[in-house]
């Protein structure tokens, strides 16, 4: 992950009310730097920041960071790399919790991924279904 300089912000052009609509913020490359990455952002006029859930942990990380910071989006889902962590027991139990958690504002990232080969098929679509 490249760490941009002071410089290299300042070379960049302030538009306010900009929107960030993906990035992965519950990651742990953000657990050192997170509000330094948040202001860092809102100096360069980004308002808003949407992260999507790629799997059951990463939504609930999600839902944590949700209550702590008004300028953060999330959505809610399980990517079709980590579609094989899907269980159609007890996922659904997961994300009904999650929903009450917090105030989610799209479903995703979710979907079916042919480009690689990560996870067979047939596992994505039952994710997705």
């Amino acid at each position: 992950m490249k760490h941009l300089s002071a410089q290299d912000l300042e070379s960049l052009n302030h538009w306010p009310g900009l929107v960030d609509s993906h990035i992965h913020l519950d990651s742990e490359a953000y657990e050192q730097d997170l509000e330094d990455c948040l202001n860092r952002a809102q100096l360069q006029g980004v308002t808003t920041m949407l992260l999507p859930g790629t799997d059951v942990r990463s939504s609930t990380r999600i839902a944590q960071l949700l209550g702590k910071h008004e300028q953060l989006r999330g959505a809610l889902g399980i990517h079709p790399h980590q579609a094989e962590k899907y269980d159609a027991h007890e996922t659904p139990a997961d994300w009904a919790a999650l929903l009450k958690q917090a105030n989610w504002s799209a479903i995703g990232e979710t979907g079916l991924e042919c480009h690689y080969d990560f996870c067979p098929l047939e596992i994505q679509k039952r994710s997705l279904e």
